[in-house]
């Protein structure tokens, strides 16, 4: 490749990385959105995917319980600064985005459960497994979240997150029927075929 080659090809890098984010978005957004081997009935309202949260900018080891009482994982927060985990908490080997292409929990994956900025926890000893994955950023006071509809919104940490006393909902329970999320206007972001209507937040 002569210089000039070159030097154009350099110059399109920064195009060239934004398309190949944009493909890589995309197909997040299919894999999250649209789920794997998974069935809509035929009246399902895709105007329920707008404005709702895509993708965000964990401890594991935890107790199964954090699905029952999601509240629980502020627990593994240091108690002499709650801006980081215990160090008694076990940690994820790789870090949040590690494998970000993997697309499993921990990994590379959010739920709308706590509120921006709150600890994630892990079930079990294992990064890809069931847990509480909040959205988390270097913001001081929430985080950017990208919606189904290509806007980019900040989420403050004080959105409304409802009860965190309550139990996650599983599969089976959404699969059901439609089941409104109980983390407030915050679940009802994360949610596909809830039928919450959101307000301003």
């Amino acid at each position: 490749m002569n210089q000039a080659n070159a030097f154009k090809l350099r110059s399109q890098l920064p195009r060239l990385a934004c398309a190949a984010l944009a493909l890589l978005l995309a197909k997040v957004l299919v894999a999250i959105v649209w789920e794997y081997h998974r069935y809509f009935p035929a009246d399902f309202n895709a105007n329920f995917l707008l404005g709702r949260v895509v993708i965000g900018q964990f401890a594991t080891g935890q107790s199964p319980d954090i699905l029952e009482t999601p509240r629980l994982c502020f627990d593994t927060l240091s108690s002499r600064d709650p801006k980081f985990y215990d160090k008694t908490v076990p940690l994820s080997q790789l870090g949040r985005g590690g494998r970000w292409a993997d697309g499993s929990p921990g990994d590379s994956l959010i739920n709308t459960i706590l509120p921006p900025n709150s600890p994630s926890c892990a079930v079990g000893g294992r990064d890809a497994a069931d847990g509480l994955y909040s959205v988390s950023s270097v913001h001081h006071d929430g985080a950017q979240v990208l919606l189904a509809d290509a806007a980019v919104r900040f989420i403050a940490e004080t959105i409304d997150a409802g009860d965190l006393t309550q139990p996650t909902l599983t599969q089976e329970q959404m699969a059901e029927t439609k089941v409104a999320s109980p983390y407030g206007v915050w679940g009802a972001l994360g949610t596909k075929d809830g039928g919450e209507t959101i307000g301003d937040y």
